[in-house]
């Protein structure tokens, strides 16, 4: 049945053509097909049409790749073994609908005589026709990008596993399973079990090297966010330093203008700005409290009614740049209003906070897109309620 032959050799040769897109059309899909036919003609004369001609069958597709583009790749044998398991499956399917249909007739009680092992090849074709015309026509890639030198075993367990699938399927169709066969089967799957465990052993290195790709990931993102932080804290510290100079400034032409009153008035202030407020706020997280109390002073002094009630433990949540980060971007966005109250509370596994706020301007969609980055590991839920008091209500998880 030559044109059976021909209708798989051609099916081949013309997937591998589009897939990886050969210039050279048809010089390639003839000389592939011919080679093709030549060593299956010469199988169906021998009689043996099982594992020598799968792999030399193999052998032409995988080497026509590596010649036209002279360079070994491992897509250059995955492909080609992932096709010829196609048309194993393919030739199963065949046999399935043959099957279906011989039954269809005996339940019918219609008796029709055929060729159950021509009508399979003829519907295992037909299959093999469909799925390559899908595979092409939707141009699914299916390459994988491992370095052959690296994992070059894959190949050799897929042509064992092919090997194997091919026997057992020669088995069947010519109904001869010998002692020898079963041997050989054996070998290939103690063959499969060792490159299995190769692989295995692999996949270990490369959790182990995501691994430590991760760690590294969460050290540049901690030094990024600790960044954040001391630019934070450089800016309340320049903005300090600019505000105790303007002091200065003015009690110094207070003392040339001999205005006592005006004097005090300017000391207290200074006073007030570097150390009377000092601790706003004490929770014993020394970095949260610091950075806290830092911005609610800048407010303060800016004329905003700020307070800040805070029941919350020690705790290295607190300290954790993430969270003072994205604390900080909130506050800043009600930097414009006049009375802002912000209060903590811890439950259960998580901590309550509230920013109450009497002013309806304030720009929630941009506390909804600082919220909604995803660049942070802080797990949280939000709601605004806008009655007579607005309020943003954050439930951030520990």
């Amino acid at each position: 049945m030559i044109y059976l032959d021909f209708i798989e050799s051609v099916c081949f040769s013309i997937f591998l053509y589009r897939y990886f897109k050969i210039e050279s059309r048809y010089e390639y899909i003839v000389i592939t097909t011919l080679l093709q036919l030549f060593f299956m003609q010469a199988g169906n004369i021998l009689g043996d049409n099982g594992v020598w001609l799968t792999l030399t069958i193999l052998s032409i597709m995988i080497s026509s790749l590596i010649i036209y583009y002279r360079k070994i790749n491992f897509n250059y044998f995955y492909i080609p073994i992932l096709y010829n398991l196609i048309i194993f499956i393919t030739c199963y399917l065949g046999l399935l609908s043959t099957f279906i249909i011989k039954e269809i007739f005996t339940l019918s009680n219609l008796y029709l005589y055929f060729d159950e092992f021509l009508l399979s090849c003829y519907f295992s074709k037909f299959f093999l026709v469909i799925i390559t015309y899908i595979l092409i026509k939707y141009n699914k890639d299916l390459s994988l990008s491992f370095e052959f030198k690296e994992w070059n075993y894959l190949v050799v367990f897929f042509i064992v596993l092919i090997l194997n699938i091919g026997i057992v399927s020669y088995s069947i169709f010519t109904n001869e399973i010998e002692i020898s066969i079963l041997y050989i089967i054996l070998i290939f799957l103690i063959l499969l079990v060792f490159l299995f465990v190769v692989t295995i052993y692999n996949v270990h290195k490369l959790n182990k090297n995501k691994i430590e790709y991760a760690k590294l990931e969460q050290i540049k993102k901690f030094n990024e966010e600790k960044y954040k932080l001391f630019q934070n804290m450089k800016y309340d510290l320049d903005n300090r330093e600019h505000r105790l100079f303007y002091i200065l400034i003015k009690i110094k032409n207070s003392v040339l203008r001999n205005d006592i009153e005006e004097i005090l008035k300017n000391l207290d202030r200074g006073l007030s700005l570097s150390n009377g407020e000092s601790n706003l706020i004490d929770t014993s997280n020394d970095v949260f409290d610091y950075i806290l109390n830092l911005r609610i002073r800048e407010f303060k002094e800016d004329g905003m009614d700020i307070s800040v009630c805070a029941f919350i433990s020690k705790k290295e949540f607190y300290d954790n740049l993430q969270l003072i980060n994205l604390l900080m971007k909130i506050i800043d966005v009600f930097k414009k209003c006049k009375i802002l109250k912000i209060s903590m509370n811890e439950l259960n596994d998580s901590v309550i906070i509230k920013f109450c706020y009497l002013e309806q301007d304030i720009n929630e969609k941009e506390i909804d897109e600082i919220l909604n980055n995803k660049m942070s590991d802080l797990k949280y839920i939000y709601k605004f309620k806008n009655q007579k008091i607005h309020c943003l209500s954050m439930r951030v998880f520990f």
